[in-house]
């Protein structure tokens, strides 16, 4: 083959293995990723477990009320509650409610219904009575304590409270370290260690102040000394927030702290006495007089003295 022929035919395969390399070229995808590295001593993330409350000291008359229950029976330390049960304390009684890291102690005279248990939440709804609420941060969850009949909420993730309830729509809460919030009708009050607020029927929290320093205790006692009554009243007034007792048992204190009670005396002589405390931690007592109450002696009591007259 001559040279002029064999340069025609060497450019024709040129032209050719050229156009097949750009086609390829194109037509190639990149390639893919590597794999992504597993760690195989990684774990799985763990849910937090939801915690029992757990009774863990009582002392006095404490009863609780199962959930679906209308029986009211005796609690101990070492019990266990679930949700919606009823936990009531009696006279001179109280009860360290635990659950996650968290603590209530209940004082005399307080009802509590355990409301909510969640892995980051323990919730109390608080009738009326006296309690303080511990929630360390460590614990990694929140305490709430709502109030009955209110939108009164009271939470603490990092701090400690007491917070009280008359059961008709006076709260107060005093913030014992950390923070603490309060809130109801839309406004939130954040309370520093050493600061309380005040929630009056319907009303919002009052700002953050300092806690009290003393309590005020006024009774205006009965002026029988001796009677033939079961029953006598007392009149007096606190402060408002304040729990107010009568021979063991929690009064009715209005929202200005004022009381009237009608109290039941067994027969025979009683001294009377009230006391009162409040959530700053203040507490006052006041000694009343003793009453004699002989229900039978008026009534069956002979009238003798005619007796000997002469007819």
């Amino acid at each position: 083959m001559t040279a002029n022929r064999l340069l025609p035919a060497l450019g024709l395969v040129v032209v050719v293995v050229a156009g097949l390399t750009l086609w390829r070229a194109m037509g190639r995808r990149p390639p893919p990723p590597p794999p992504a590295l597993v760690d195989a001593g990684a774990s799985p993330p763990v849910a937090m477990p939801i915690p029992n409350v757990r009774v863990a000291k009582a002392d006095g008359m404490v009863e609780v009320r199962r959930q679906g229950s209308d029986l009211w029976q005796e609690l101990s330390a070492g019990a266990v509650l679930a949700e919606d049960d009823a936990i009531r304390t009696g006279a001179g009684a109280s009860v360290e409610l635990e659950a996650g890291g968290h603590t209530v102690t209940m004082l005399a005279g307080t009802d509590v219904k355990v409301a909510e248990l969640t892995a980051d939440l323990t919730r109390y709804l608080l009738g009326s009575g006296l309690l303080a609420g511990a929630a360390p941060g460590a614990a990694g969850r929140t305490l709430q304590v709502d109030v009955e009949g209110t939108d009164v909420a009271v939470r603490a993730s990092d701090g400690s409270f007491r917070m009280s309830s008359n059961g008709a729509g006076t709260v107060a809460v005093a913030a014992q370290e950390g923070d603490v919030r309060v809130a109801a009708k839309g406004k939130e009050v954040v309370l520093k260690k050493g600061e309380r607020s005040l929630v009056l029927p319907g009303g919002t929290p009052s700002d953050a102040a300092p806690l009290a320093s003393s309590l005020l205790l006024k009774v205006a006692w009965p002026k029988q000394r001796e009677t033939n009554k079961r029953v006598v009243t007392i009149t007096g007034r606190s402060e408002a927030g304040a729990l107010v007792f009568a021979l063991g048992r929690p009064l009715k204190v209005g929202a200005d702290g004022s009381f009237k009670e009608s109290l039941a005396l067994p027969e025979g002589e009683s001294r009377l006495e009230v006391s009162a405390l409040d959530v700053s931690g203040n507490a006052r007592r006041e000694a009343g007089p003793s009453i004699l109450v002989d229900s039978k002696g008026a009534s069956s009591r002979f009238q003798t003295d005619d007796l000997w007259k002469s007819k």
